[in-house]
C-alpha cells in the first residue's frame, strides 16, 4: 500500500455512514447493531471491529504502514502543498481501529479497500478535533519543512515513499556552499559566533556544553544546529579571514543552511522513540536508529 493507492481508495470510497448522520436507527443497522438504546461509543466500536476484522494476519504491519504513510502524506503536503485532510484523519482512524494481535512479524492478509472504506465512515462518523498534530509529529514536519527550504533555495529533493533526502549533487552543492559561507565570513569569525551561541550551555562544574535535544513526552521539538560540524568546518578555514558580505546576515544564512541540510538527513531525535509505539520488533530497528 502506497500513499498514491491509499488516496485513491479513499477517494472511493461510498457516502457510507453520511447519509445517516440525522438517523440513529439506520446507523445502527448500517454498523450491524441491533440494540435500542444508541449510542455513539456503540458505533465507534462496531466500526472498530469491523477494520479489525477486515485482516486475518499482519494487525501490526497493517499499525506500521498507517504510520509510514502519515509520514509520507506530511511530507508531501508541506514540500507540494497537497492537502492532509481527510487522508489524515482517515489513517488516524485506521491505525486507532487496528490492534497489533497475533503474531507480530506475520505479513498482512486481509481486505485494505473494506477496512479504508470503513475507517472513512469512523472519520466521518466521530472526526477527531485536534491542533496538536503538528507537535506529535514533529519529526515529519521538521524534516518535510528543511527539504522544502533547500528545495526553494535551489537544491532539489528527491522524494519517494518511506524516503526523502537531497540529490546526490544536490547534496554536494549544498556542503559545497555552507563551506563558501564559513570562508566568507573567516574561519576564526566563525569560531567566535559558535562559542557565544552556546556558551550559555557550559556548565563549568563539568567543564562542559551540554548539547543536548529538549525531547518532551508530549512531542515538539526542533531541528538541531549541528555545532560540531560548524566547528570542524571552522577550524578547516580557520586563516580564511572572511570579511566578505554582511557578517549578520551571512551568519544567519550560515546556521539555517547548515541545520536544514543536518536535517534533512533524518537521525535526530524529536521525541522520545520508546513512548507509545515500542514493541519487541521495533526494538532492534531502534537501535540500529539510535546508533
Amino acid at each position: 500500500m502506497d500513499l498514491d493507492e491509499f488516496r485513491r481508495i479513499v477517494d472511493s470510497a461510498p457516502p457510507g455512514i453520511r447519509g445517516y448522520k440525522d438517523d440513529p436507527e439506520k446507523i445502527y443497522a448500517y454498523v450491524g447493531l441491533n440494540e435500542t438504546n444508541y449510542q455513539r461509543t456503540s458505533v465507534n466500536q462496531a466500526l472498530y471491529a469491523r477494520m479489525q476484522g477486515c485482516f486475518t494476519a499482519g494487525h501490526g504491519e497493517v499499525w506500521r504502514t498507517c504510520r509510514s504513510l502519515k509520514t509520507d502524506l506530511i511530507r508531501d503536503h508541506v514540500l507540494s502543498g497537497a492537502p492532509l485532510n481527510p487522508y489524515f484523519l482517515v489513517l488516524n482512524s485506521l491505525s486507532d481501529g487496528i490492534r497489533t494481535e497475533g503474531d507480530p512479524r506475520a505479513a498482512i492478509e486481509g481486505d485494505w479497500h473494506t477496512a479504508i472504506w470503513t475507517a472513512v465512515d469512523s472519520a466521518d462518523f466521530d472526526p477527531l478535533t485536534f491542533d496538536g498534530w503538528e507537535r506529535l509529529h514533529a519529526r515529519d514536519y521538521e524534516v518535510a519543512r528543511a527539504a522544502k527550504a533547500l528545495h526553494d533555495n535551489g537544491f532539489p529533493v528527491r522524494l519517494a515513499p518511506g524516503w526523502i533526502s537531497l540529490t546526490e549533487e544536490s547534496e554536494l552543492q549544498a556542503i559545497a556552499r555552507i563551506e563558501a559561507l564559513v570562508a566568507d565570513i573567516g574561519g576564526l569569525n566563525v569560531a567566535r559566533r559558535i562559542f557565544k551561541a552556546i556558551t550559555p550551555l557550559y556548565d563549568a562544574l563539568q567543564q562542559r556544553y551540554h548539547l543536548t535535544p529538549l525531547i518532551s513526552t508530549s512531542g515538539g521539538g526542533a531541528a538541531q544546529v549541528p555545532w560540531g560540524y560548524l566547528i570542524q568546518l571552522a577550524a578547516k578555514h580557520l586563516t580564511t579571514r572572511g570579511g566578505q558580505g554582511e557578517p549578520e546576515q551571512q551568519w544567519l544564512r550560515l546556521v539555517n543552511m547548515a541545520k536544514a541540510v543536518a536535517a534533512v538527513f533524518d537521525v535526530q531525535p524529536y521525541g522520545h522513540a520508546l513512548y507509545g509505539q515500542m514493541d519487541a520488533i521495533a526494538l532492534v530497528p531502534y537501535l540500529q536508529e539510535l546508533a
